[in-house]
C-alpha cells in the first residue's frame, strides 16, 4: 500500500512512515520526509503510477490520458 504526502507530494509505502510522540503524548504519524498529512494512493490502470483517487479520470491519470488520447485501439483494451 502506498501514501502520498498532501504538503510535500512524496509517495512513500506504509512501513516508511514516521512516527513520534506530541510532547502532551498523542501519538502522531505522517510522511518520512517532511512529517505532513498524507492519504493513499491508487494506481493508474494503464501505466501503474500512484496517485490520488480524485486525481484520476476513470482510474487513469492525466499522463495517460493526454499520452494516448487518439489510440482508440488503446483506450477499448483496457481493463
Amino acid at each position: 500500500m502506498s501514501y502520498i504526502c498532501l504538503d510535500c507530494g512524496n509517495i512513500f509505502e506504509n512501513g516508511e512512515m514516521e512516527s513520534w510522540v506530541e510532547p502532551h503524548g498523542e501519538m502522531m504519524c505522517g510522511c518520512p520526509l517532511c512529517r505532513g498529512n498524507y492519504e493513499e494512493t491508487v494506481a493508474c490502470s494503464v501505466c501503474g503510477s500512484e496517485h490520488l483517487e480524485e486525481d484520476l479520470n476513470g482510474g487513469v491519470c492525466a499522463d495517460c490520458i493526454n499520452k494516448y488520447r487518439k489510440d482508440f485501439d488503446a483506450c477499448y483494451n483496457i481493463s
